[in-house]
């Protein structure tokens, strides 16, 4: 019988339950004289009809079975079903019902009648035991691995409703090989073809089951649930498997609790998937507001046409004959058996209450008689298609009684039958039919009315969920769909981080870190963003990196590029000078040759930081540093063969015939020419080796990506950096020592000057530029290279030219002329 979403839910009041006095005898222990015979405190109620051919029926009639207790020390208690339903009633009626359509069939088994013999097993282990050795044996009072009777006609069993009762019966019956149909085991135990090869169910196996309480929970985002199972093996599997399949697909099970028997034993009633019918028979409705607005995975319900009639039929008619039904009106209808003149009449001052759940029952069609139903038919179109003799059984009865076990399992597994409701009936390799569960919603009216309302199905085969949410009733205590969870679901933007020593499900949600997004709710990561994209504010989407460099349209950008505009133009206007005055003592007086090549220098150093500025380049990363450093080696030697050829020149005066020689040679040149060269080999041996390129820098500023120029052999770059600073030094000390000479010739105070300021500027170059990113190195270098430049210009050239423009009369030969004396 399909089981609601919870194993078992606790009510708090008591069940209890009368043992109506004189059914004792019925349970009586029997005593046999056969020496095979079975001594037995147990002996189950049997309801039987003979035909050609028998089926056994082993069912739940009685809710449940009292006593049997063992403690090993005395003779176990006698085992007592109490209290039959009318609800269980029905499927034996169902039962019945079928075999008498079959009997009445012209089409179905034709010439061969179909008896049963029907036990109640209730939900007792040693009951189930004893009725199914009692139809082995063909005996109301069985003997072990016996068959009493010579004409055999037991061929197949019909039961049990509980999985646990069976897995009881199911032991013994495939030891036989007899088949066995159950109407209600959901245990996917039975899946096992090797041990139950001849076990076939009407109904689909608990993991579908499984499936479909997954998709419920899914599909109304319940992460947070618990588990309820009773303490049988049984329950206690199925849940751990349906704990492990919930894991799987994401959904946290808190607790999973089990329900000894004493806790059962403790004034409570632990109510199983039967709760539905156990309500409605005793009306235990003032209790169940726990239940009110639940959903329950159920069987589908089908109509059986007749069948109302019939049980109406025999309820009336079959009372003193059946012993079921007999019991039903002894307790239901408070009848009491009254004799006269030697026939057995009811007195039933309840019959009021028989009658209602007629009513009840024209309304209401219970899944389980119908799986009975279709239980029997499957045996009927089974043992058709064997198409049988109708002296079959009487030519050799335990030799083809044999044969026709073997030949039924084959047929059932082949089976495939349709039903008057147009249903196609077949079983699956694993021995069930594929089926479908209907979802109900379980709704208590204000005047204690109880209905089940149908709100959706789950196909197991396709794996498919049905839902109606709009028809659902939920508890008065929610105003919606109600949630479960331990932790509200993670933005976008956020990622989940599980919290130590607590359930999956509940966790922290962290953002994600920079360069991750997640653009759903509820991930377990974040993702990384390629590489040329990066997160955006809210974490949830990759945008496009900004390309970082320095541009014109930066602030810093324009401004160098503006400031090197000017000294361009500073440039070019004192060159100009220097042409147009160049026959001026002044002009003449400092290497006239050597002034021109380091104002072309200058110019060029000034030119080149157009080259840091704007898209890098191939071509631009390839020429920048080496120009620059080539064009700063040129003004530097320009300096220092300026201030040598001074030097040199007034040695040469003071000494008569030392430097004299040294005086007519063109010295300024010859550094120019000599130093210039070794740092145009040092970049000639840069580029052809590890030449600079261009670089995609993702790593630096978040974010962006910063175009640079990789320089490729960075020892190459400071080598030519730490050349040019060698020949500043050298300059530095060759104008020191020439300091003290004439002032009105004498240019070595204004290139000790501009010395320093170059040696200070790019002193504190290197460690800026180390300490900087991005394009903020190129603005260092820049400034560094106009700063440096602009010293030398400022320095060496603005007294010069204010001399030559604003103090002409200084500018004269005659001022500029002196007598030197040769030392002795």
């Amino acid at each position: 019988m399909a089981k609601p979403l919870w194993k078992l839910i606790p009510l708090k009041f008591i069940l209890v339950f009368l043992i109506l006095p004189g059914s004792t005898g019925q349970f009586t222990k029997v005593e046999s004289d056969h020496p095979c015979a079975l001594t037995s405190c147990t002996n189950p109620l049997l309801y039987a009809v003979d035909g050609d051919i028998l089926i056994g029926g082993i069912l739940q009639i009685f809710l449940f079975a009292v006593g049997g207790m063992p403690d090993f020390q005395e003779a176990p208690d006698h085992v007592y079903c109490v209290a039959p339903l009318f609800r269980y009633l029905t499927h034996l009626l169902a039962f019945m019902y079928a075999i008498e359509e079959i009997n009445n069939s012209t089409e179905l088994l034709p010439n061969i009648t179909l008896g049963y013999h029907v036990y109640d097993a209730c939900t007792s282990d040693i009951m189930a035991l004893m009725s199914t050795f009692s139809l082995l044996s063909e005996a109301e009072n069985p003997a072990l691995n016996y068959i009493c009777k010579q004409d055999q006609k037991m061929v197949a069993f019909v039961g049990h409703l509980l999985s646990s009762i069976t897995y009881t019966t199911a032991e013994i019956t495939q030891l036989y090989g007899y088949p066995q149909i159950s109407y209600g085991a959901l245990d996917p135990v039975f899946n096992d073809r090797i041990h139950f090869p001849s076990i076939y169910r009407m109904v689909p196996n608990e993991y579908s089951q499984f499936s479909a309480i997954i998709k419920l929970v899914i599909h109304f985002g319940w992460t947070w649930v618990g588990i309820i199972a009773s303490e049988d093996e049984s329950n206690l599997q199925a849940s751990e498997e349906l704990k492990k399949e919930m894991w799987r697909n994401g959904i946290c099970v808190d607790f999973l609790k089990v329900v000894w028997q004493s806790d059962i034993e403790n004034k409570r009633v632990w109510i199983k998937s039967v709760a539905p019918d156990i309500i409605a028979e005793y009306k235990f409705k003032d209790f169940l507001c726990a239940f009110n607005g639940s959903l329950l995975i159920s069987l589908p319900k089908a109509d059986i046409p007749g069948l109302s009639n019939f049980i109406s039929q025999v309820i009336w008619t079959d009372m003193l004959k059946n012993i079921f039904v007999n019991y039903v009106w002894v307790l239901n209808g408070g009848c009491s058996v009254v004799f006269h003149d030697n026939i057995q009449n009811f007195t039933c001052p309840g019959e009021y209450k028989i009658k209602e759940y007629l009513s009840q029952e024209e309304t209401m069609n219970h899944h389980i008689k119908y799986t009975i139903y279709m239980s029997v038919y499957a045996l009927a179109h089974a043992l058709d298609m064997m198409q049988l003799p109708t002296d079959f059984l009487k030519l050799s009865p335990k030799k083809n009684i044999g044969q026709m076990r073997i030949k039924l399992n084959y047929y059932l597994k082949n089976i495939h039958m349709k039903m008057a409701s147009e249903e196609d009936i077949f079983f699956t390799k694993d021995g069930n039919i594929p089926g479908k569960f209907d979802i109900l919603n379980w709704v208590i009216y204000g005047n204690g009315t109880i209905k089940k309302i149908h709100v959706g199905q789950f196909f197991p085969i396709t794996d498919h969920l049905v839902i109606h949410e709009e028809a659902i009733t939920w508890s008065p205590y929610f105003q919606k769909t109600p949630a479960s969870f331990c932790t509200e679901l993670c933005t976008p933007g956020h990622r989940r981080a599980h919290q130590t020593g607590r359930p999956s499900c509940c966790f922290d949600c962290v953002p994600c870190s920079e360069g991750e997004i997640s653009n759903s709710s509820d991930l377990e990561t974040c993702v990384k963003c390629p590489d040329d994209h990066w997160s955006n504010p809210t974490r949830d989407w990759c945008i496009k990196r900004a390309i970082d460099f320095l541009s014109y349209e930066d602030r810093l950008g324009y401004i160098l590029a503006g400031c090197a505009s000017v000294f361009i133009v500073s440039t070019a206007v004192v060159f100009l000078v220097f042409i147009k005055y160049r026959r001026t003592p002044i002009v003449r007086a400092n290497n006239e040759n050597t002034s021109y090549i380091l104002l072309t220098a200058l110019l060029m150093s000034f030119l080149c930081t157009f080259m840091f500025i704007g898209h890098p380049t191939k071509v631009t990363c390839l020429l920048r540093q080496a120009t620059f450093v080539c064009v700063f080696s040129v003004a530097i030697s320009s300096i220092l063969g300026k201030t040598m050829t001074v030097l040199v020149a007034f040695e040469s005066a003071k000494v008569a015939n030392k430097f004299r020689r040294w005086g007519r040679i063109d010295i300024s040149m010859g550094v120019v020419f000599i130093c210039s060269f070794v740092e145009v080999l040092i970049c000639i041996i840069w580029l052809t080796f590890s030449p600079p390129y261009v670089e995609s820098d993702i790593k630096t500023i978040p974010g962006k990506i910063i175009l640079q120029c990789n320089e490729g052999s960075i020892i190459s770059f400071y080598l030519a950096v730490s050349y040019i600073g060698v020949l500043s030094l050298c300059s530095f000390a060759v104008a020191f020592i020439a300091r003290k000479l004439p002032d009105r010739f004498n240019e070595a105070q204004h290139i000790t000057f501009s010395m320093l300021v170059f040696c200070s500027v790019w002193g504190s170059f290197i460690p800026t530029y180390l300490s900087s990113k991005g394009k903020y190195m190129i603005v260092v270098e820049i400034f560094a290279i106009q700063a440096s430049a602009a010293g030398l210009l400022i320095c060496i050239f603005t007294p010069k030219c204010y001399t030559i423009l604003l103090k002409p009369e200084l500018n004269i030969k005659g001022n500029l002329t002196f007598k030197i004396r040769p030392k002795k």
